[in-house]
Order: structure tokens, then C-alpha cells, then sequence
């Protein structure tokens, strides 16, 4: 089946105008689209119908940011950026006096708003006070694009003058100046992990730089006109490009080459944005269309080739039983078994190794055959570690918060996160797909575990309730009252029949599910 009419999902002309730029909201709920006809459009994902049209702009609208919590938009155009609440409709302040407005971008943590634009600079804006608090110049000509990378540590921006500029947030500097295109760059965007850039040009190519060195990783061409825009895919092995050619391109990034080819647009293709999972892209175009595609079907298998051993669990228990020994173990069984030998390590006694995400850490679990790690991190990525090399084969932005909790099923197909979101989301570990987005504690998710029987997972939060809830269908089924003090850990027994519930008052309370009363108060811990 021709590409085009596979993926397609629908198409909608939400103003009877070109459409300049698009942007999917990181709660999955929300499309903003930005028209020549100087309004804002927020377009209900699932639906595709108008929730809210903003008017208040008096020129072309060329950029959209959402803020991490989805709450807020910022659209650049003319001499004005304003910001809209997405949830009542209404204008929340109004930057003006600037020149001519590119591109906007919020920072990672939402406290920040940069600014690009005809005047040669780029502008950083502090959300709360809404002051400008700095100002970055030394290109030569329009800036075009500007975007911070996901770790909130730098800001890239691209321009006219053929180059890309990286910038230290903190002191303003310009850390690296990426040379190589012939021509104006239109677009940019960071990969997940903020270690390579993608850059989109009028000299017809696409170009994948490290950000760490300044170089050119990867040159790609297959468009015969002007590259307008690009974008990573959330877990950085896709790009997307659209194109004067009228063309949707997605590309491997490891080695460059076309995995297929959309068209459906009569017109230059001025934007895409890909939804927060990687499952859907949007884009916009000249003709006035916004579409919708599916990018299912792109993911590689997920699962380790390593043939099953005997778990490193065994090993680890050995260990255990001969810490504080000042005697030389002579009985150690032999290793028959596999366990983690080339990570990088620190020289620490009795350490396998260190794994360095890059960013702040916080949960891990470990796969049934001890074979992979998967970690969950304060900027809502979820990683996966391969333990035999010690490098990371899989990521994802999982959450729009710091994720709180992760958990592994019994069988290790399934992955839930918890997050200060207040969402849990389950993924299917062989395709590294969303599989359900659980939502309906009103507090951020402390702890979530699985049932060993693989029907349920059980979340707490800060609000001190414990829900329960049927994987297969992402409901929830069963809701226990909290006790006196907040819910700080989770677990099944193995007969699926109780919970554990580790409370912040240094007690566990052993719940029966079956006659929804508790068992026992367990007192001990100080």
C-alpha cells in the first residue's frame, strides 16, 4: 500500500488560510496551529475539532511553544509574542515592541521563554516577573529557529547567515558555532537526550550535528527544494522533514537513509511536530492543510539478543554473604553465569560498574534476566540500559515532570512510570510504544507496582489514596482509602491477593484485597 494513504489518519482546513506552523501539547490533548490570517487555533487531537481561536496577533503567526504542563501557549508574530491559556481561552500578557518574530521556545522547566527574530538576536524572557533577563547576539543576519535543548542547558538557534549558534543559558556565551550549510537554516531541533542537533536548509539538506564537539555527524539528501522544518522523534532514532517539494520524508538517524516518503500536501510544508509518544505527526502547509499521520510501525524491536543465563541475582547473593570479610574468598562457585563486565567503572570495590545518564536520576528497575535497566529520570525520560555494554538502547520522553517511580511486570514485557505529572503510563518493551496513559490522581504518583499475575497495577500518590488498575483495559477498578499518612511505596504479594503499603510514618500496612481490610500494622522502622 502506497505510504501516503497508510499513514494518513485525516485532514482538516481549520482557517481557509496557508497554515505557518504547528505544535502538538505535551499532555497529548491539545494542536495549536498558526495561520496567515494572524489567529492562533487549539484543535482537540483526538477529535480534530476547535476547542478555542486566538485572535490578537496583527501579522503572519510563524511560531508555537506549549509549556511543559500544557497550560500555556506562546505564539510569535509581527511585533508581538503572546501568551494564551490553553484551558480558558484567554490572553495572559502580551510582549510587545520587538521585530518581526521567528521563533519561540519554552525551556524545559517552563520558567523560561526565548525569542528569535529579524533583528539579528535572540531574547530570553523570564516567565514569572516577564521581564527580559538576557540577550544573546552574534549572528549576522534573521534568526530563524531557536530551541532549548531538553536538559534546560543550553539554546541553539539557527539563521540567515547560514550558521548554528549554542548558547550557555546561564551566562549568555556562545559555547559552539556550527559551519556548514551553503544556505539559510529554517529549522531546528535537539534529539531527547541533548546530544545531537538537526538543522534544516535552504541548500536542500538536513545535517545531524553533536552538540558536544560542534561536528557534523550525518549529512542527509533526498529533498529537491528547500528544506522548511525537522524534528527528532521522542526517542531520537526518526527524523522528520518537510519540504518545498511538498514532501514528508522520515529518515533513519543512525544512517541516514529514507524510510518512507508522504505526500497529501499540494504546497511548500512549513511545520511538523510529532505527539509526545511518537505515534502521531502532524504537519502544516501552504495549502492551508493540517494533517495527521500515523507513525506506528516505525519502531525497531526493543528486546536484547542475549541468550537467557542464570540471573545475576546469584551472583549478587554471593557477594552479599562475604561483605565485611577480611579473609581472601577461596570458595567462590564458579561464574557459569553472566553478569555486567565492561562498564565503566570508578574503581570502587565490589562496584560492577557506573552508569551516567547526564542528567539527574531518579528510579530504576531490572529486567527478569537481569539483563537491562530502565531508568526514569527528573526530566521525564525513561531510558534503557543494556547492562552487557553498559550504554543506553532506548529512551523516551514518558513525561512532561520528574518521573517518581518505575516498575517492571513479572515477564518483563511491561513498563509503568509514575510521575509528578500525575499520569502513570504503561509501555510495551518490545516496540517501545504507549500502550495507556493512566490518569486520575489529583497528586503527583509516588509508587506504582504490578501484580505478578500481570492483571493490575496498583499507584499511590501524595494524596494518600491507592488505586488499582486493570492493565488490559487502563481503568481504574478499585480505589482504597489512604491512612493518616502519605503512601511512599508499593507491592503485590505473590499471590496477587495483598499489598504492602510503605507509609512516610515508618510503618507498613499488609492490605487484603480480596476482603478489603487490613491484616497488619507493621511498626519496627525509625
Amino acid at each position: 500500500m502506497d505510504e501516503t494513504k497508510k499513514r494518513l489518519i485525516a485532514q482538516y482546513k481549520p482557517t481557509g488560510y496557508h497554515l505557518m506552523c504547528v505544535s502538538y501539547s505535551p499532555d497529548y490533548r491539545y494542536i495549536a496551529v498558526g495561520s496567515v490570517d494572524h489567529t492562533v487555533r487549539i484543535i482537540d487531537a483526538d477529535r480534530g475539532t476547535e476547542i478555542h481561536c486566538f485572535a490578537g496577533h496583527s501579522a503572519w503567526v510563524r511560531s508555537l511553544t506549549f509549556s511543559p504542563d500544557s497550560i500555556i501557549l506562546a505564539s510569535g508574530a509581527g511585533e508581538s509574542i503572546l501568551l494564551w491559556n490553553t484551558q480558558t481561552g484567554s490572553q495572559i500578557h502580551r510582549f510587545e515592541g520587538l521585530n518581526s518574530i521567528y521563533s519561540v521556545s519554552f525551556s524545559p522547566d517552563g520558567r523560561k521563554l526565548a525569542s528569535g527574530s529579524i533583528d539579528k538576536t535572540i531574547r530570553i524572557w523570564d516567565m514569572e516577573t516577564k521581564n527580559e533577563i538576557r540577550r544573546l547576539k552574534g549572528h549576522f543576519d534573521f534568526v530563524n529557529s531557536v530551541m532549548f535543548s531538553p536538559d534546560g542547558q543550553l539554546l541553539a538557534s539557527g539563521s540567515d547567515d547560514k550558521t548554528i549558534r549554542i548558547w550557555n543559558i546561564e551566562t549568555g556565551t556562545e559555547m559552539k558555532r556550527l559551519v556548514g550549510h551553503s544556505n539559510t537554516i529554517f529549522s531546528l531541533s535537539f534529539s531527547h537526550d541533548s546530544l545531537r542537533i538537526a538543522s534544516a536548509s535552504e541548500d536542500q539538506s538536513i545535517r545531524i550535528w553533536d552538540t558536544e564537539t560542534g561536528k557534523e555527524k550525518k549529512r542527509i539528501k533526498g529533498h529537491t527544494d528547500w528544506v522548511r522544518t525537522v524534528s527528532f522523534s521522542p526517542n531520537g532514532r526518526y527524523l522528520v522533514s518537510g519540504s518545498d517539494d511538498q514532501t514528508i520524508r522520515i529518515w533513519d538517524t543512525e544512517t541516514g537513509t529514507e524510510l518512507c516518503k508522504l505526500g497529501g500536501h499540494l504546497n511548500t510544508i512549513w511545520s511538523v511536530s510529532f505527539s509526545p509518544d511518537g505515534q502521531r505527526l502532524v504537519s502544516v502547509s501552504r495549502d492551508g492543510i493540517l494533517a495527521r499521520w500515523d507513525m506506528t510501525g516505525l519502531a525497531k524491536q526493543l528486546t536484547s539478543s542475549h541468550q537467557p543465563e542464570t540471573p545475576l541475582i546469584q551472583w549478587l547473593k554471593h557477594q552479599i554473604t562475604t561483605l565485611g570479610c577480611l579473609a581472601i574468598q577461596t570458595n567462590v562457585p564458579p561464574t557459569d553465569y553472566w553478569i555486567p563486565e565492561n562498564l565503566p567503572s570508578d574503581n570502587c570495590g565490589g562496584c560492577l560498574g557506573i552508569l551516567k545518564p547526564g542528567r539527574k536520576f531518579c528510579k530504576s528497575d531490572l529486567s527478569p534476566d537481569s539483563k537491562r535497566l530502565y531508568t526514569g529520570h527528573q526530566n521525564g525520560q525513561i531510558r534503557g540500559w543494556d547492562l552487557k555494554t553498559g550504554k543506553p538502547f532506548w529512551s523516551v520522553k514518558a513525561h512532561n515532570n520528574k518521573i517518581l517511580d518505575v516498575a517492571l511486570s513479572f515477564d518483563g514485557h511491561l513498563l509503568a512510570s509514575g510521575s509528578f505529572d500525575k499520569s502513570i503510563c504503561i509501555w510495551d518493551l518490545e516496540t517501545g510504544s504507549l500502550l495507556k496513559r493512566l490518569e486520575g490522581h489529583s497528586m503527583p504518583i509516588l509508587s506504582v507496582s504490578f501484580s505478578p499475575d500481570g492483571q493490575y497495577l496498583v499507584s499511590g500518590s501524595f494524596t494518600r489514596n491507592i488505586f488499582i488498575w486493570n492493565i488490559k483495559s487502563g481503568k481504574k477498578v478499585r480505589q482504597i482509602e489512604g491512612s493518616s499518612y502519605r503512601v511512599e511505596t508499593l507491592s503485590f504479594s505473590p499471590d496477587s491477593k495483598c499489598i504492602a503499603i510503605g507509609l512516610v510514618d515508618n510503618t507498613i500496612s499488609i492490605f487484603n484485597l480480596e476482603i478489603e481490610l487490613e491484616l497488619y500494622k507493621l511498626k519496627g522502622h525509625t
